[in-house]
């Protein structure tokens, strides 16, 4: 939106089959979407910091961990963000944030941590940990969840779009869903 300001955006395809001893549950559609500001606070040589703002909106597949699929309502979610150059071509990304959901559903911890190189000019290759912790839970005799996942993928960019492909799974958690996933996403720069 301006030099300091940018306007972000998510929005996901999901099929989704939960199986187990207490049953199964399918979806097919839209997953939680967001949209949000982020800010830049400042940016040196090598250094960026930011925080962002965003509103998280329910979908039809998993919302909140351990919770039956499209349950979860709205939410909110702040952040800040801090990232490095390292050389010229790779660079590190950190961003911790809380999510609070409405309606009495759980609000989460979230650290995601980014590493990413260019081999070549126009690939970014991407290894990425996204972290959620969940607060104690009423519905769950006030226990609480958490989820550690992996995704590495290519991103291959031609002009103003990227094609990014990969996938990503669950390494370590606690009542939560266990993911295994492949992902194609369509990048544009504005």
């Amino acid at each position: 939106m301006t030099d300091r300001i940018t306007l972000t955006g998510r929005a996901a395809w999901q099929q989704v089959h939960i199986g187990g001893a207490g049953g199964s549950q399918s979806s097919t559609g839209l997953a939680a979407s967001e949209i949000g500001l982020r800010r830049r606070f400042w940016q040196g040589t090598r250094w960026v910091f930011s925080g962002q703002l965003k509103a998280v909106i329910p979908g039809s597949g998993e919302n909140v961990a351990v919770h039956p699929l499209g349950e979860g309502g709205y939410g909110a979610e702040a952040r800040l963000l801090a990232a490095r150059s390292v050389g010229t071509r790779s660079f590190v990304d950190a961003q911790a944030g809380y999510r609070w959901r409405s309606t009495g559903y759980p609000s989460e911890a979230r650290l995601d941590l980014t590493a990413g190189w260019r081999p070549r000019e126009r690939i970014l290759l991407l290894a990425q940990s996204f972290s959620v912790f969940g607060e104690p839970d009423v519905r769950l005799q006030g226990r609480s969840y958490r989820r550690h996942t992996f995704q590495g993928s290519a991103v291959w960019e031609r002009g103003a779009y990227a094609l990014q492909i990969g996938g990503f799974f669950t390494f370590a958690g606690r009542d939560a869903i266990e993911e295994r996933a492949a992902l194609v996403a369509v990048w544009r720069r504005f």
